[in-house]
């Protein structure tokens, strides 16, 4: 995994990153192929360097596999839920999120919660 010093904090750069990871590591889109999700990524970010775009797109990958394989140890026991179904907050959000922050700890946060929130759609409400 590439991870320079310093990655970008530029919002657009982030969220493109994020959605590109998504697409990838959860979608399989790109056909699994991580140099056409690489293409995809640098076609939405000019201005930055390869290395910032592998870093960040290995970072948010590693943030889902995270939050895929934490969703399970994070279901809480409620015994006033009235519904049998799934809910959102059958999940213990903050515990996830600060697995899910051992990633890069700090950075990108905002993108962050949304892998973890995705993670709980794709892994636990579906």
């Amino acid at each position: 995994m590439t991870t320079p010093d310093d990655l970008p904090d530029d919002e657009r750069f982030q969220d493109a990153c994020r959605d590109v990871a998504l697409r990838y590591a959860m979608y399989r889109n790109y056909h699994g192929d991580r140099t056409r999700a690489m293409r995809a990524l640098t076609r939405r970010t000019p201005g930055f360097t390869r290395t910032e775009r592998e870093a960040a797109l290995d970072l948010f990958c590693e943030a889902y596999r995270i939050a895929r394989d934490a969703v399970p140890r994070h279901v809480l026991d409620r015994p006033d839920k009235t519904s049998r179904y799934a809910e959102a907050d059958d999940i213990d959000f903050e515990a996830l999120l600060a697995e899910v922050d051992q990633v890069r700890p700090g950075w990108a946060m905002k993108q962050k919660k949304i892998v973890a929130s995705w993670a709980i759609l794709y892994c636990y409400l579906k």
